[in-house]
C-alpha cells in the first residue's frame, strides 16, 4: 500500500526502521501527528515497559506504607494512576523526539 502523503510504499504495521530511516507510519511532522502516534499505540511498545517499571517503583516508594497499612483512599488510587501515566508520557515523548520529520 502507498502513502497518501508522499506516494512511498508503506511498511508493515510495526515499522522496522532504524537510524535515520523514517516513514509516515513511524514519524511525525506536526504536533497533531505526534498525538495520533501516541493515540494509535505506536509508542506503546517502548513506553509500556518503562511505565510499568518506573510506576511500580514510584508507587512502592511513595505509597507503599499507605497501601500496606490498608489505608488506601480514592486519592491513593489517583496518585497511583499518575505514577504510571507520567513515565508513559515521558517515554512516549522520548520515542517521538527521534522521529520528527522536517
Amino acid at each position: 500500500m502507498r502513502s497518501p502523503v508522499d506516494g512511498h510504499l508503506l511498511p508493515p504495521a510495526h515499522c522496522g526502521h532504524t537510524g535515520n530511516q523514517q516513514c509516515t507510519r513511524c514519524s511525525w511532522a506536526r504536533p497533531s501527528d505526534a498525538v495520533m502516534l501516541v493515540a494509535l499505540g505506536r509508542t506503546a511498545r517502548k513506553a509500556t515497559p518503562v511505565a510499568v517499571i518506573v510506576g511500580t517503583i514510584l508507587s512502592a516508594v511513595n505509597l507503599g506504607p499507605t497501601i500496606a497499612a490498608g489505608e488506601s483512599t480514592y486519592g491513593t488510587s489517583i496518585t497511583t494512576v499518575i505514577n504510571y501515566l507520567v513515565p508513559y508520557i515521558v517515554a512516549s515523548i522520548g520515542y517521538l523526539s527521534g522521529r520528527r520529520r522536517g
